[in-house]
């Protein structure tokens, strides 16, 4: 999946989707049928009596067809339909937020994209907005409290840029930006705050670090010795750390001297706090040490990262446990504050013991560390949507959590923070999740969550009758009813498990140059090149069936694996796909970008609704179709998810022309890039190799001695 962009939002309202937007089916609010344009078939096209390449039997009904028991989609009817879950308005973004620093006790201001400054409540988390022109189209992706003002970096075209926010008004300044600014930048621009909030120390990926004024933004030292920076952290305040872009040792910079010196390998990370106050974040131990210098307390852990709370009461960190919490107070023990989700970043509220915590992309909310209570968004996903299954009306979604919706309500939570990345949903029996925690089986009317691999990080399952599968490091695993799993497929570590269809015995995988389609109980392999000789993304295998799909955000390829061959293309003009899923039972495919496509290519033809528009802004992340191939569900970046029947979306559905769409032949299977041609040349060594390997290594070592 890829991630929200901000270009998708634009799209929105431009080519494509503004003139769909203009007609009658634009949103429920307007049901009336929308015309259906007829278009020319393509000069390539078979003969208007030949049937279709995959066409289904003669008898069965039009592929966009309803269900016979379908009710009629009239107006009144198709608004019935739909439902939109997890749209809570509160604390939520309507773009993704780049940063975000409080203001005071009572707000919190987030940079989002698109130029954006969110101000968020922090008692009721209600959200005004404003669209700032940062001049000459620029682009902060930072915000800090520094120089007694809030300050925006980023950079105008290649050049770093800096403005001061008005917190009262949101008004823009912008800052004059001496040399040596990032003027040929192509990465990241980032920047630092100093422990007394007097000076910035600003980093990018083609310059040296610059330590200025907070105030006026002027160079007070330049560390030319170092060419790129990143991560630019204040040790106290005459030291300060920064990584190297090249990945060699991080370096240590003297503020007063203006050198830099390698970091000793391992160099404990200090992090300096509110009065004077500092940690000393080593492997395996965090020491909290006072202002006089001399320690507080020594915990025994590993932290990756850590923040001061506002008072000085104790270090904090997130992680996937929740918030980890050491107090800077002797005899007293680390302690876990739980969280409806994983922190993407936290900042201390001056003076108290809460945080502003960013949950997602747009969630924000506050934590009460002193009393582990958590303000935010209740009955929504809090991250955005990865994976969607759909079943008999509900909606199994995976974002931070896993959760069930039924008719627009939340029904079940699970309680593991276990984020899916593939999701199996059959009725009548457990929902399996793979994740990169493991593969779990979850009740989908408790939400109570069952270990079936702890050790897996599973990217793809599936489930035909007593048969799952699943991926676990460099083999995928292949259970039998209640037997033991036990290797289906072992293969070199440098081809990566997209897909599994157990029905037809296909595994889905890529490696840095090809697609692969490996077939385990056959032995055999079907390799081909991304359309275009591109970067191989994502390639999803239809159920039960010989098709597969490729799409790269861009384009949508489809292939026949037993045939091994292409079977034609799409491109939308003015849109990007950004998740696609096969429709059961039909040869068409569902699409999402900012509208819903419905693509059925043994017609050549494809349609389209547009989302509603309180979607606006919000990117589509994922989409789903029931086993029926009656139901599909659409999440979005900001944790809500969309259902609707299918017979109501193609019953307002617009037909799409040859300017708005682009139907491609079937797509080259082989360009010049390397690709493994034979089945065993995909496969590690098996479990019993290893154990000769073992003996052998043995043996040596006794004729050595």
């Amino acid at each position: 999946m890829r991630p929200p962009t901000e270009s998708n939002a634009v799209l929105r309202a431009s080519g494509l989707v503004a003139a769909l937007l203009a007609s009658a089916c634009a949103h429920p609010a307007a049901p009336a049928t929308p015309p259906v344009t007829a278009t020319a078939p393509p000069a390539d096209a078979p003969p208007a009596d030949a049937p279709p390449a995959d066409a289904p039997p003669a008898d069965a009904p039009p592929a966009d067809a309803p269900p016979a028991d379908a009710p009629p989609a009239d107006a009144a009817t198709v608004l019935d339909w739909m439902w939109i879950a997890g749209d809570v308005a509160a604390w939520r973004a309507p773009a993704p937020m780049r940063d975000v620093v409080v203001l005071d006790d009572r707000r919190a201001l987030g940079l989002a994209v698109l130029s954006t400054l969110v101000t968020f409540d922090l008692a009721t988390g209600a959200v005004t907005t404003q669209h700032v022109d940062f001049s000459n189209g620029g682009r902060p992706t930072r915000l800090v409290r520094a120089g007694g003002r809030i300050i925006a970096y980023g950079q105008v075209g290649k050049a770093a840029a800096a403005w001061s926010v008005d917190p009262a008004t949101l008004a823009i300044t912008p800052l004059p930006l001496a040399e040596p600014a990032a003027a040929g930048a192509a990465g990241l621009l980032t920047l630092a705050v100093s422990p007394d909030g007097a000076q910035v120390l600003t980093c990018s990926d083609d310059r040296w670090p610059a330590l200025r004024d907070a105030k006026t933004m002027t160079a007070v030292k330049v560390f030319a010795g170092v060419t790129g920076c990143r991560d630019p952290q204040f040790a106290d305040a005459g030291h300060a750390r920064v990584e190297r872009v090249d990945g060699k040792e991080a370096r240590v910079l003297d503020l007063a001297a203006g050198t830099a010196t390698p970091e000793p390998a391992g160099a404990p990370v200090s992090v300096p706090g509110p009065g004077g106050r500092r940690a000393e974040l080593q492997r395996g131990a965090v020491t909290l040490s006072g202002a006089d210098g001399k320690p507080i307390a020594t915990y025994k852990t590993t932290l990756a990262s850590a923040a001061w709370l506002g008072d000085g009461s104790a270090l904090v960190s997130a992680t996937s446990d929740g918030l980890t919490v050491l107090p800077a107070a002797a005899g007293q023990a680390l302690r876990t504050v739980d969280l409806p989700a994983r922190a993407q970043r936290v900042v201390a509220i001056p003076g108290s013991t809460r945080l502003v915590a960013q949950f997602g992309p747009h969630r924000l909310g506050v934590i009460d560390v002193a009393t582990g209570k958590v303000g935010t968004a209740v009955d929504a996903n809090l991250a955005a949507v990865g994976k969607l299954a759909v079943l008999d009306g509900a909606v199994v979604s995976g974002a931070e959590r896993l959760r069930v919706w039924r008719a627009g309500q939340l029904t079940a939570t699970s309680s593991t923070r276990a984020i899916a990345e593939a999701i199996d949903f059959d009725s009548g029996r457990p929902l399996y999740v793979g994740s990169f925690d493991g593969v779990f089986d979850v009740d989908p009317d408790t939400g109570a969550t069952d270990v079936v691999d702890p050790d897996a990080t599973s990217t793809a399952l599936d489930r035909h009758r007593d048969r799952l599968a699943w991926d676990r490091d460099d083999r995928v695993m292949l259970q039998v009813g209640d037997g033991r799993p036990t290797a289906w497929l072992r293969r070199k570590d440098v081809y990566f498990v997209l897909d599994i269809d157990v029905a037809t015995g296909r595994i889905a995988m890529n490696d840095d140059d090809a697609f692969y389609v490996a077939r385990p109980d056959r032995g055999q392999l079907f390799g081909f090149h991304p359309f275009d000789c591109g970067t191989p993304t994502y390639l999803t295998l239809e159920r039960g069936r010989e098709r597969a799909f490729s799409y790269d955000g861009v384009t949508v390829h489809l292939y026949d694996t037993a045939k091994k061959k292409g079977l034609g293309g799409l491109e939308l003009v003015d849109d990007n796909v950004e998740a696609a899923a096969f429709i059961p039972g039909s040869p068409a495919l569902a699409l999402v970008g900012a509208a819903i496509y419905l693509w059925d290519p043994s017609k050549r033809t494809v349609v389209a609704w547009p989302l509603p528009t309180e979607r606006d802004g919000f990117s589509a992340t994922a989409i789903a179709v029931d086993p029926t191939g009656t139901q599909v569900a659409v999440g979005f970046s900001d944790g809500a998810v969309l259902w609707v029947q299918l017979a109501a979306l193609r019953a307002r559905a617009t037909r799409l022309a040859a300017d708005v769409v682009t139907l491609h032949p079937a797509a080259a299977l082989r360009c010049d890039k390397p690709i493994a041609g034979r089945y065993d040349d995909i496969l590690g060594a098996s479990d019993e190799d290893e154990a000769g390997e073992d003996e052998d290594d043995g043996e040596d070592d006794g004729d050595d001695e």
